[in-house]
């Protein structure tokens, strides 16, 4: 069989200066919160050459992942330094990965006190995964926004996991590089099989043979390679926001940052545990069976709520239950982010990687006496006012100046915790579907999370409908907050949201 042509479909996108809200993620990274992380766990090894090859072709796809963050020369402005997709073969992430050992009897690390017990228990993947939420991004520029590492655990499976700087890339990035990852690595894994097999029975017909698809195919070094680019816009979210959208006077920005400032003073939060020693982020994962989720979505739809303002209440209804706030109630404040992909011009597609979720500020009186649905409905309403009145586009400059005080001035925050609301959580879901590939490479189990031990709120709520049930990723700042206190917080959130 002749060799066949590899055809390498890659994307290119142009150097840019980066935006406000991009900006503010590399001050907020460097406090501790941002690292987006997405763990895929495997019943099974794979070579390097497969793993390598499959990363290559993802970085190609996307430009954003194969970005440096540096400085202008007039050490002020960031930008985003990009490789071409005909240099993802060189890429440092490409040629820096390494399969690591992590033994069963590793020495346990040192704990927190309040951890020992539960972290124990805790699952040797979701350790090594807290791990790397907790590793920093560098500081000194140039730095890339995206690493990949392999680890080979015990039972012959392996962890792989991707790291995403949230300048570069928001938490709704993570599904479209999951999937094709996945799907990418089954080819490579089928691939080798077929070269397997060959050299046991034919050893003559190797190079004849091994071509089964354009894709595949790039795992043979010999062959030539033809470069299909397409280049895509990848603009910072405040240059696509549709014309008029976010246009307020000066003076109202002025009014609306007070008006966001003083309100906040009124914000109650959870009791601080340790505000002095150094802090990590903690994982808590939850799920719901299938029959709850469903029951759960259709009370949502009985009751004229969102998913979302039913998990927004859960918190708050949890919140004010451990507070024993009574019928006088608190103000909590949280903050919802929304992908706006689809809202700006150019769209941007769901599939392009980088950061498009803008912010809303909300602040919500709870109390104890108050029906939980009576707080869904309230947070529901309160969401699709702001969404109406274009808050998440209007009020982008005025929260963007408000974090860059708080990590400037942490005394501004209670207590200098740099917690900045009650709740912080996703509008939407992320539906979590890998597709057919997943089950032919033995995945287990795969999970998506983000940091939150800098600047941010007391409780991240991270949430997605896999296999019909909705999961959850709860994290959570420690030793500010003991893991007894959080998973007693979660627990209560679940038995709201497990409807009788």
């Amino acid at each position: 069989m002749a060799a066949t042509t590899t055809v390498v479909r890659g994307k290119n996108t142009a150097d840019r200066e980066l935006g406000n809200s991009e900006t503010n993620w590399i001050a907020a990274v460097e406090t501790g919160t941002g690292i987006t992380l997405l763990g895929l766990l495997f019943a099974r090894r794979f070579t390097r050459s497969s793993l390598t090859t499959s990363l290559r072709q993802l970085l190609a796809s996307h430009p954003r992942l194969r970005s440096n963050i540096s400085k202008q020369l007039n050490g002020k402005n960031f930008l985003f330094t990009t490789r071409t997709a005909d240099h993802a073969a060189e890429d440092p992430v490409v040629s820096q990965i390494s399969l690591i050992s992590s033994a069963a009897d590793d020495e346990e690390e040192e704990l927190e006190d309040d951890d020992e017990s539960e972290e124990a228990s805790k699952e040797k993947w979701l350790k090594l995964l807290e791990d790397e939420m907790n590793t920093p991004f560098p500081k000194e520029k140039p730095f890339a926004v995206f690493d990949m590492k392999v680890y080979e655990l015990p039972e012959n499976s392996s962890l792989v996991v991707f790291r995403f700087h949230s300048a570069a890339a928001d938490v709704a990035s993570t599904s479209p590089v999951a999937r094709q990852f996945v799907d990418l690595l089954y080819r490579q894994v089928q691939l080798e099989e077929q070269e397997q097999e060959q050299d046991a029975t034919a050893q003559e017909k190797k190079k004849q043979t091994t071509c089964v698809s354009s894709e595949s195919a790039a795992a043979e070094g010999g062959q030539q390679q033809e470069e299909e680019v397409e280049d895509i816009e990848l603009p910072a979210l405040e240059k696509a926001i549709p014309q008029g959208q976010a246009q307020k006077p000066i003076w109202a920005h002025g009014v609306d940052t007070l008006g966001y400032g003083i309100v906040s003073r009124k914000h109650a939060y959870l009791p601080f545990d340790h505000t002095n020693k150094p802090r990590k982020s903690r994982l808590i994962r939850a799920s719901l069976s299938p029959k709850a989720t469903d029951d759960l979505l259709q009370a949502c739809k009985k009751n004229n709520s969102l998913l979302y303002g039913a998990i927004e209440a859960a918190g708050l209804k949890a919140a004010a239950d451990m507070k024993k706030v009574g019928k006088r109630g608190e103000h909590y404040g949280t903050a919802v982010l929304l992908n706006c992909r689809n809202l700006l011009e150019p769209h941007i597609l769901e599939s392009h990687v980088g950061f498009y979720h803008a912010a809303m500020m909300k602040t919500i009186h709870v109390s104890e006496t108050e029906s939980f649905w009576e707080v869904a409905v309230k947070c529901t309403t309160k969401y699709n006012e702001a969404i109406k009145a274009k808050k998440h586009f209007m009020d982008m400059g005025d929260l963007n100046a408000l974090m860059v005080q708080a990590m400037r001035f942490p005394n501004l925050t209670p207590s200098g915790s740099l917690r900045s609301t009650l709740l912080s959580l996703t509008a939407e879901p992320l539906y979590q579907d890998l597709g057919p590939s997943a089950m032919h490479l033995n995945l287990t189990d795969h999970l998506v999370c983000t940091s939150n031990h800098g600047i941010g709120s007391c409780l991240a709520i991270f949430y997605f409908i896999r296999d019909a049930k909705l999961e959850f990723s709860f994290i959570y700042a420690s030793p500010l907050f003991t893991r007894p206190k959080m998973q007693d917080l979660v627990n209560s959130i679940l038995s709201y949201l497990t409807v009788e």
